[in-house]
Order: C-alpha cells, then sequence, then structure tokens
C-alpha cells in the first residue's frame, strides 16, 4: 500500500530508508519510504502518535545532529509541544 504524502505535512526527512510524516486526520504519523528505497522493496507503515513519532525524531537527532537541517516547520512545532509537555511531568 502505497499512502498519498500530499495529504500529510512532512515533520522530517530521516537519514535511513524513510522521512517522517503527519496526517492530521488520522492523527497518526507514518513513514513514508523514499524514492529510491521503494524501489529496492522498502514499504509505507504507520508509525503512530505524536508521541511515538516525536520519540524517535530525538532519538534521530541524537544520534545524527545533521537531521536538525531536515526537520520541518510542523516537525518542530511537534517536537517543542512534546518537551513541554514532558517538562510539565518532570517537575
Amino acid at each position: 500500500m502505497e499512502l498519498k504524502t500530499a495529504e500529510m505535512e512532512l515533520l522530517m526527512i530521516g537519514d535511513s530508508n524513510w522521512d517522517y510524516y503527519w496526517d492530521e486526520a488520522m492523527g497518526s504519523s507514518f513513514s513514508i519510504a523514499k524514492e529510491k528505497e521503494r524501489k529496492a522493496g522498502c514499504k509505507d507503515s504507520i508509525f503512530g502518535g505524536q508521541i511515538h513519532v516525536c520519540k524517535a525524531m530525538l532519538r534521530d537527532i541524537q544520534r545524527n545532529p545533521k537531521l536538525w537541517d531536515g526537520v520541518s516547520k510542523k516537525g518542530l512545532q511537534f517536537l517543542l509541544a512534546h518537551i513541554a509537555d514532558r517538562r510539565r511531568y518532570v517537575r
């Protein structure tokens, strides 16, 4: 099944086989295979909710800080909201 990225918002360009997208209507994030990887057999997949995708994005960015360059405005909004929410419970 190939997902339609035109209906989704890019969150972050990854450094592996997939990029992260958000579908507001479904309230879910997706990992969408890059075209080169799709030809090699990689598939798109549902990735989870906002908390799950934020954790994955932060993990990837910690591993490779250059990925900050691939974070979209929507991705940055997600990360900031996630960090603010986590701080509320840490105090």
